[in-house]
């Protein structure tokens, strides 16, 4: 694995554009002159909660505490380690990353690499231009514009055209110093028996859809013959050191942001759907390119969103595969669920008709997978006899028994009882006696995907968005059962989850903060958003006031001024919380009365410790106690003046 130099990193970060990278997977609002706040994309929520600020390039949720800067964005959410989100950053920003203390293996591995893929790109350039300026392509032309795709629609999916000869691709390759090994090595050319002379293209004749990783870099090509006599009639590029059919999804890179926006991705069978799709603004859709899904394409598939419609052909095949696809994400939280096209007509069918209005209908609202291997069961039933209704009732038995009690499981019962002409309550109770659902194929190859987790939590600020509440008018001091407070191990470092190696995104848990830690990063927040008045508050702040050790420490930092350069602390731990509060202000706007009453609130916290301590003593409290209705006096005026009363 490489190392990248210091300076690298650096080059890549001052390059990225924080808020286009965060948009990639939701949607941004400015709140600020430099901040940005979205519905987090590592727990669900119905307010947005996930702060950005573009020049510091941080993000965190005030929700689920997710956050970091822009490699531990990328980390997250591709599940990768920070060389994969280095690379991942370098090649969406183009910074060319240098390598230290490089293994001489290594390094000669990933040159050929790059050598194959740039052969590759070049080839996907020369079939393009095949297709839109050379003669010959101009059946191929006719043929997908006859079909009702755009030449934009095909443009953005850089579809070409291999022209019919044998030799075009090596020839012109051969002209500019390209081995024809290497052509052969990326799965572009065919060696001729005997193994004499320049090889043979691989793809002639045929109308040529680059596929691409999820960096959009092309690794391979599918081929679609031009006429009946070429067969097979689709022809993909062979397995080789950079191409690997299993791994693929046609469109994987042009879906990922609307994908990650809606939260659904939509797989359908073929280049041209994918295509047609978009025409009518699904761009969130991509293309299985056959019928055989691996476990490697579903985890393509759950790193894009938590909900996969499956839009393919509405026959034998086609619903085979959806059983395929419910057979490797069972055991995952992708939620799996069907478009109803009409019979016979695939997605670009139905935009060429004109009907792409009616598609869209049906993306839209997609069925329930139980309700659609029902109506698979009751379409195709034989209901000639009892004997043949029953084994169609035992069939469907087992999979209204996996849904829970609710509206769907009555409904799929009636339904069941309706078409197999018999009583509902016979049909729940065999519903209720049937042994679990059989394994659909491909069950035991499950893999971990991202999915729902807990509601979110309102965003930065406390319930309701009030002030704080005064701390006088409750019990008294020593019998305040918050008094004195936790001890200071009960305040543990914060620890911002990581992903490993994770196939999808990391889903965090919402984390509620204690009280007094949420208090206390917003006293700072406050300070720092007020800006000259704020920072001269934070100058005298006295930091044994504050009772959690990891804010007190931020305190400290802030103090000596260590976030004027735009760095966070050194301290892992540190850092987490001093990017809570950065971020907080960003999103604050903050009146001085505002800050006076948390600053009173503190007062009067340190004098209820010095209240009880006194008394635990048996030194007298007098004093202590004007000074502490002194305090509430300030606050009662701060907390008017505050509320405009």
């Amino acid at each position: 694995m490489p190392r990248y130099t210091p300076e690298s990193k650096e080059r890549v970060r001052d390059a990225v554009d924080m808020v286009d990278l965060v948009q990639t997977r939701t949607e941004l609002k400015r709140s600020g002159s430099a901040s940005y706040m979205g519905r987090c994309c590592f727990h669900e929520e119905r307010s947005p909660s996930m702060s950005v600020d573009a020049d510091r390039k941080l993000y965190h949720c005030f929700g689920c505490q997710a956050g970091g800067d822009c490699f531990n964005f990328v980390q997250e959410t591709e599940g990768t380690d920070f060389t994969g989100a280095i690379e991942f950053l370098a090649g969406r920003y183009g910074v060319q990353l240098e390598i230290v203390d490089d293994d001489p293996r290594a390094a000669a591995r990933r040159k050929r690499e790059q050598q194959l893929l740039a052969l590759v790109e070049r080839a996907a350039g020369f079939y393009e231009r095949m297709l839109w300026t050379a003669p010959e392509g101009e059946a191929a032309r006719n043929y997908l514009l006859g079909r009702g795709l755009t030449e934009a629609a095909l443009k953005t999916y850089r579809v070409g055209f291999a022209p019919d000869a044998w030799d075009r691709l090596v020839t012109a390759s051969s002209k500019a110093g390209v081995d024809p090994k290497m052509l052969i090595d990326a799965g572009l050319a065919l060696p001729k028996k005997g193994g004499r002379g320049l090889p043979n293209d691989r793809f002639r004749g045929r109308i040529t859809f680059p596929l691409c990783d999820a960096r959009g870099q092309v690794r391979g090509f599918g081929a679609r013959a031009m006429t009946a006599e070429q067969q097979p009639k689709y022809l993909n590029t062979s397995e080789n050191e950079l191409f690997h059919k299993g791994r693929q999804l046609f469109g994987l890179h042009l879906a990922r942001s609307a994908a990650a926006k809606s939260g659904v991705v939509v797989l359908v069978e073929g280049y041209t759907d994918v295509i047609a799709l978009r025409q009518v603004g699904v761009e969130h859709a991509v293309a299985l390119m056959g019928t055989a899904m691996t476990p490697e394409q579903v985890a393509e598939l759950a790193r894009l969103a938590p909900l996969l419609v499956l839009a393919l052909d509405p026959d034998g095949a086609g619903e085979a595969a959806m059983e395929k696809a419910a057979g490797l994400a069972r055991g995952s939280r992708l939620e799996l669920r069907v478009a109803e096209l009409p019979e016979g007509r695939d997605p670009a069918e139905l935009v060429q008709d004109g009907r792409g209005d009616e598609l869209a209908a049906a993306l839209a609202a997609p069925m329930h997978f139980s309700r659609f291997r029902v109506e698979r069961i009751l379409k195709h039933a034989d209901l000639s006899s009892a004997e043949k209704r029953d084994e169609a009732l035992a069939k469907i038995a087992p999979i209204i028994g996996e849904l829970g009690e609710g509206a769907l499981r009555e409904e799929l019962v009636e339904r069941t009882a309706d078409r197999l002409q018999l009583g509902p309550g016979i049909v729940d109770r065999v519903v209720r006696a049937a042994p679990p659902a059989p394994r659909p194929p491909g069950a035991d190859q499950g893999f971990a995907a991202r999915g729902p987790a807990g509601a979110g939590r309102p965003g930065p600020g406390r319930p309701g968005g009030g002030f704080p509440q005064p701390s006088h008018g409750g019990p008294p001091f020593d019998e305040d059962p918050q008094f004195g407070g936790p001890p200071e191990d009960f305040y543990p470092p914060d620890q911002p989850a990581r992903g490993g190696q994770a196939p999808g995104p990391v889903r965090h848990a919402p984390r509620k903060l204690d009280p007094f830690d949420e208090q206390e990063r917003m006293l700072l927040a406050m300070m720092v958003s007020l800006g000259k008045p704020g920072r001269e508050q934070l100058a005298t702040l006295d930091l044994a006031d504050l009772r959690v050790p990891h804010v007190r420490a931020v305190a400290q930092w802030l103090q000596a001024g260590g976030d004027e350069g735009g760095q966070l602390p050194a301290d892992d731990d540190l850092s987490v919380v001093a990017r809570d509060v950065l971020l907080r202000a960003d999103t604050l706007e903050v009146r001085p009365a505002l800050l006076e009453v948390e600053l009173a609130q503190l007062a009067l916290r340190r004098l209820e410790r010095q209240v009880g301590e006194a008394r635990r003593r048996g030194e007298p409290v007098d004093d202590l106690l004007r000074s502490a209705g002194d305090i509430r006096e300030r606050l009662d005026a701060a907390m008017a003046q505050a509320m405009d009363l």
